[in-house]
């Protein structure tokens, strides 16, 4: 098994990030009517965006860490790890469909819906997926 030299403590900060805006959607977020507060709903879509950009963020940096190729674009990020084993199939499927969104909700043509942001909150528990997949290969590879 091939060994990479990690920066742990740059790692751990970025996993510390994911893992506190995931709390705070857990905070802003209980059920579906809390999507009909204004606020709520904000800090919602603002913690799954914090939430993805750290995910891409970490992925980028173990892109780095292991000199793996360049992406072309946030996608391609999450492929590259994939391919290099670091996430399955089924996290790398969900992991994409949430970057998407993220791409719409950075830009401030695009409004995301109520629909919308209620899908992107049920598929955001595949971050707990691409975490503990991360946390994994990068103990493997130490």
């Amino acid at each position: 098994m091939k060994k990479y030299k990690f920066d742990k403590q740059r790692l751990s900060i970025i996993i510390n990030r994911i893992e506190e805006s995931m709390k705070e959607l857990g905070l802003a977020f209980q059920n579906e009517n809390d999507l009909n507060d204004t606020v709520k709903f904000n800090a919602s879509a603002m913690s799954l965006f914090q939430a993805i950009n750290s995910s891409i963020d970490l992925a980028d940096d173990i892109i780095s860490q292991c000199k793996f190729k360049i992406p072309m674009d946030y996608r391609e990020t999450f492929e590259i790890i994939h391919k290099e084993g670091a996430i399955d199939e089924a996290v790398l499927k969900k992991i994409k469909e949430l970057t998407y969104y993220r791409n719409l909700i950075a830009h401030e043509y695009y409004r995301i819906t109520r629909e919308q942001l209620l899908k992107l909150i049920k598929i955001s528990k595949a971050i707990y997926e691409y975490l503990e997949q991360m946390k994994s290969f990068i103990g493997k590879h130490s």
